[in-house]
């Protein structure tokens, strides 16, 4: 079972990078180039507003290979308080709003009103095999029978499909967008993982 550890946004340091003001040229580079003092601090770049964007740490393997163990990940709490999840995206969520249990990290492979089942180890949405999902899954746990989305409510799977809670599961379940915290959009180096917008 995998959990996020919700980690918080250390503003007191910058991280600075050389920032080229009048943008590159293609040809002989200007002298006055050596005297740039001008730079960018990553940190209030990324998270513009620290209120509504936080820090996670990913614990376990279920969303192998694009977010890996004990990989730091930025989320936007903000994105759905202006538009709904959408196919594809990646949410921090807690199961049925449940305080005793921990965060999950999960992707939305269907949204309310869509018709969802699991058949030969395919992901059927609307009668259609998913085109977000395209291996094979073991378990079609709760999605063995069509399930329709609710006003709301979101089916998620891991992208690690052999061993792990999702929507599959009758601890999870369809998530309720009102127990969805944000959107995860950054990862950043861990391991053999490189820094990376997430999608």
């Amino acid at each position: 079972m995998d959990e996020v550890e919700l980690l918080s946004a250390d503003l007191t340091h910058t991280l600075s990078l050389p920032f080229a003001n009048g943008g590159i040229k293609a040809g002989f580079p200007s002298p006055a180039q050596d005297y740039l003092t001008e730079s960018i601090d990553l940190t209030k770049t990324l998270i513009r507003h620290s209120e509504t964007t936080f820090y996670a740490r990913v614990s376990g393997d279920s969303m192998n290979p694009g977010l890996v163990n004990d990989q730091k990940i930025l989320i936007n709490r903000f994105v759905y308080k202006l538009s709904q999840p959408a196919k594809g995206d990646v949410i921090m969520f807690l199961p049925n709003g449940n305080t005793n249990t921990h965060y999950y990290v999960r992707r939305v492979v269907a949204v309310p009103g869509d018709k969802v089942y699991i058949e030969g180890g395919v992901l059927y949405v609307n009668g259609t095999p998913s085109d977000i999902v395209t291996g094979k899954i073991p378990d079609p746990g709760l999605a063995s029978n069509e399930l329709t989305l609710e006003q709301g409510m979101y089916f998620v799977l891991s992208d690690d499909l052999s061993d792990s809670d999702d929507s599959r599961s009758a601890n999870i379940g369809p998530v309720e967008s009102k127990y969805i915290l944000g959107k995860v959009w950054l990862a950043f180096p861990e391991g053999d993982s490189k820094m990376h917008m997430v999608d």
